[in-house]
């Protein structure tokens, strides 16, 4: 979701977020795409759901702040198949642009991992950003 807003509506969701934690709250965050996902930039990434439905996802770059991604929806029938496609506009933001988002909130630390095994994120190899901010 926080990719859909960009950096000044991020910075305003995660201030709204800080002030209905709980004293020792955490607002976790999982970006969705990665560093290494935005710099390598596939143009097709397949994912399969379950034994009778995948998703295959058709990426294009408009600019270097903006994915697209194009969603296919395949689901298989007792008979045939149906499908459902949805477009849907992201901002490229990458751990730095995050970074400077948090310098703007009264976050007192931030962790960032690469997985949710807690290891730590490399940027130019990790699939994932998740983000723990703590109160």
């Amino acid at each position: 979701m926080l990719n859909e807003l960009g950096p000044v509506h991020t910075v305003t969701a995660f201030n709204s977020m800080y002030d209905v934690l709980n004293e020792d709250g955490v607002l976790v965050v999982h970006n969705g795409f990665s560093n290494a996902l935005i710099r390598s930039r596939p143009k097709v990434i397949p994912g399969r759901i379950h034994e009778d439905q995948a998703f295959y996802f058709v990426l294009e770059y408009p600019n270097t702040k903006e994915i697209v991604f194009n969603i296919l929806n395949v689901k298989k029938t007792q008979d045939s198949f149906v499908h459902r496609f949805e477009s849907m506009p992201l901002n490229a933001m990458m751990k730095s642009d995050y970074e400077k988002c948090f310098l703007r909130t009264c976050f007192n630390k931030i962790d960032y991992y690469g997985d949710f095994d807690f290891s730590p994120h490399t940027a130019e190899k990790c699939d994932r950003l998740i983000m723990i901010a703590h109160k």
